[in-house]
């Protein structure tokens, strides 16, 4: 089977970190909760020292000082009984005089795009990317398209109801279903849906019969990875271009709190359980599982109850799946973004000026060597937005960082976008060290249309959505601005 992941017989005895101590995951775990609290000690002392909400700031003439409550896009200056318009959140400022008896100017229409994408080898953003855009048209054929048609507000209210009910139930489960199929595919396996049984899909895993422990992890985190990528992505396009409507910014947070979802609602188990582990109850089950086994470390003690530092593992990477989402300002205003209406949209905040300004998210993932936790970074510096994170995982070292910088060379008929990730993870790369460097390339064919290309080289390790493989990735793919195009 040409799958080209080392054999996990042949990784065992090469490896001692399958016998480290269970005192060190217990350690790494507790300084990972440390993390976690003095970061929710910030939003504490930032949330005390702003408004969160739709609120204006006014400056009468003869003030010294601007209050700023972040949580709104616009604040209105009063000078001299003319309105002027300063918007945070992207680098230039946008004044109006000419209009003295206009007390609000009406924000530009928020960024939409449709992108379609075939990504080589199976790559787990086939089914983040493509479904993104599918909800995004799915969403704009009725409030967009039939609701203005329907003359009866009661059945427009209750229509809009069931068709936003089945969009945001569609954004959490099929990217996850698929996500699984992509990788099962990847590792040489076969997955396949066995029945709808709401809230999820019933589906069956199959795999050849050499798979190794690893290709069983790879299958089984891709429905998490999937979740993962879109609400990485959504929030990323929510800074680089400066907002996004709700029923798209909205996504994020359904797809970002699928892991606690399902270890405490839909999936929920117990895990002093000895029935829990012997029957595979669910997606977080099998994934700590598996990886605790990866580790060398037994599942039952001898007597056949559970191994209790198992317990606690599966018990630590669930509430930090909770608490780390916790901790990024952006889960909130998603949330609100997830319930509120689909035709409205929200900007982002940033702390600093026109020169230098920065904003934070945080992530939780899976992967084959752990629960991920990422924390980015949003900069905006003299006008142009890049994109830094940093990575922690666990049990197994899996460290890392990445730069993404959109607008590297922009024209009018071209725009080039670089990316380039470092980690250090055990089992994979060089000494444990991994790169991968990519670029994607936007090609204006029409007004509003473009042919999108990327291509990129990585060493072998884990980076998510991809294989673990060495070599080269990327797609080709077509993309369509709403707003350039109109």
């Amino acid at each position: 089977m040409a799958n080209g992941f080392d054999d996990f017989k042949s990784q065992k005895k090469k490896n001692d970190i399958y016998h480290q101590p269970k005192d060190n995951l217990i350690k790494t775990m507790n300084r990972t909760v440390s993390l976690s609290l003095i970061i929710m000690a910030f939003n504490i002392i930032f949330l005390s020292q702003i408004c969160v909400g739709q609120t204006d700031t006014t400056l009468n003439a003869g003030q010294s000082d601007t209050i700023l409550l972040v949580g709104q896009i616009d604040t209105t200056i009063n000078v001299a009984q003319t309105d002027t318009i300063l918007r945070i959140g992207q680098p230039d400022t946008l004044f109006s005089t000419e209009q003295p008896d206009t007390t609000s100017i009406q924000p530009d229409p928020f960024h939409r795009e449709y992108t379609l994408i075939y990504a080589l080898k199976y790559d787990v953003l086939n089914s983040s990317e493509n479904f993104r855009t599918g909800l995004k048209l799915f969403s704009d054929a009725y409030y967009r398209g039939l609701a203005p048609k329907i003359n009866n507000k009661t059945l427009r209210i209750i229509t809009g109801i069931a068709w936003s009910f089945v969009g945001k139930w569609s954004s959490m489960l099929w990217p996850h279903e698929f996500g699984h199929m992509l990788r099962t595919n990847q590792v040489g396996g076969k997955f396949s849906f066995v029945k709808l049984q709401f809230p999820g899909v019933l589906g069956k895993l199959e795999l050849p019969a050499d798979a190794t422990p690893d290709h069983h992890i790879l299958s089984l985190i891709g429905g998490f990875e999937a979740n993962y990528l879109i609400a990485r992505d959504i929030q990323y396009d929510f800074f680089r271009y400066d907002g996004l409507y709700n029923d798209e910014y909205g996504v994020a947070f359904g797809n970002r709190i699928m892991y606690p979802l399902y270890t405490y609602v839909f999936a929920h188990q117990s895990p002093k359980d000895p029935e829990t582990w012997k029957l595979e109850g669910g997606d977080p089950v099998n994934f700590t599982k598996m990886i605790w086994m990866k580790g060398g470390w037994q599942v039952f003690n001898a007597d056949g109850s559970v191994n209790q530092d198992l317990v606690k593992f599966y018990n630590k990477a669930g509430i930090l799946s909770v608490v780390w989402n916790l901790l990024d300002i952006n889960l909130y205003r998603q949330a609100g973004a997830f319930f509120g209406s689909e035709l409205k949209g929200k900007r982002p905040y940033y702390f600093g000026n026109e020169n230098f300004s920065w904003s934070y998210g945080t992530f939780f993932n899976t992967s084959i060597l752990g629960p991920e936790l990422y924390f980015n970074n949003y900069l905006r510096i003299a006008g142009r937005f890049y994109n830094l994170y940093f990575k922690y995982g666990f049990p197994f070292k899996n460290n890392g960082l990445g730069l993404s910088v959109p607008d590297l060379v922009k024209t009018k008929k071209f725009n080039l976008l670089g990316q380039v990730d470092f980690w250090s993870q055990d089992f994979y790369g060089f000494f444990g060290k991994g790169i991968a460097v990519s670029s994607t390339m936007e090609f204006n064919v029409a007004n509003g249309f473009d042919i999108l290309t990327q291509i990129g080289y990585k060493t072998k390790g884990y980076l998510a959505g991809k294989t673990t493989r060495d070599g080269l990735f990327g797609y080709i793919g077509i993309n369509y601005d709403f707003n350039k195009g109109n």
